[in-house]
């Protein structure tokens, strides 16, 4: 990340003109070492003020995460739970139905066994 614009340089104001002067007569280097220092310190100010807004959004981010997936594995227990009770009401259910099925059946072949029966005489 490079900062773009101008750089203004800061002096005191009750700085005599001499130190204006010989601030301004230094060579070319210093200024732009200055000015880099400048720039870099405004750069690691600026990452570290987007760094904690960033790491803020994500501490905000992971617990609001953590709290829907809390509630998201608390739904999941609770259909868990519906579902099993559901499920074993069903086989109640099916188990005796099919009792009364198999029950249904076997009177039905008790009644032509003996219907038969009759009418070959046997009894």
């Amino acid at each position: 990340m490079r900062l773009q614009g101008c750089i203004a340089v800061f002096t005191p104001s009750h700085c005599c003109a001499s130190h204006k002067n010989n601030y301004l007569q230094k060579s070319e280097s210093s200024i732009v070492q200055i000015r880099g220092f400048t720039i870099e310190s405004a750069e690691r100010v600026l990452y570290h003020h987007i760094m904690e807004k960033r790491i803020t959004t994500l501490e905000v981010t992971a617990t609001q995460t953590c709290k829907s997936m809390d509630h998201l594995e608390r739904s999941v227990a609770d259909l868990r739970s519906e579902m099993h009770h559901s499920v074993s009401d069903l086989r109640r259910d099916i188990d005796r139905k099919f009792i009364w099925m198999m029950g249904t059946q076997i009177a039905a072949l008790i009644a032509i066994m003996s219907a038969m029966a009759k009418l070959a005489h046997l009894f």
